[in-house]
């Protein structure tokens, strides 16, 4: 069996502090932790967090009108209407032929500098 690399051992960490490593990956992870001080760092403060959520209080249960409440919220907001398109747009103009010559013109100088470029 090939030994797991330390970045694959440092993503083990969290499973490690909830208990969920098989027992050769625990080995294995216990291993680098007797090396590694940033790994018991780790390790205990994913515990301590581990142990302030399993001491959180119940949620608290939302009260009876909320559904209530919610629902009127999202059938009012159906009935606004859409804003309605502005009268002043403008239809799209076309962009002359002497633009497009421009551009096309544009084109070929840059493709025979950057030719002339790559010769020199």
């Amino acid at each position: 069996m090939i030994p797991p690399d330390e970045s694959t051992l440092r993503d083990l960490a969290a499973a490690y502090a909830l208990g969920a490593l098989s027992p050769e990956e625990a080995r294995a992870f216990e291993n680098y932790l007797a090396t590694s001080a940033e790994g018991r760092r780790e390790v205990a403060e994913l515990r301590e967090t581990a142990a302030l959520l399993a001491l959180g209080g119940a949620e608290a249960e939302p009260g009876p009108d909320l559904r209530a409440r919610v629902l009127d919220a999202v059938s009012a907001s159906k009935l606004r209407s859409l804003p309605s398109a502005p009268a002043t747009l403008e239809p799209r103009r076309r962009v002359s032929p002497l633009v497009w010559g421009a551009l096309a013109a544009s084109l070929l100088v840059a493709v025979g500098l950057g030719l002339r470029a790559e010769r020199l």
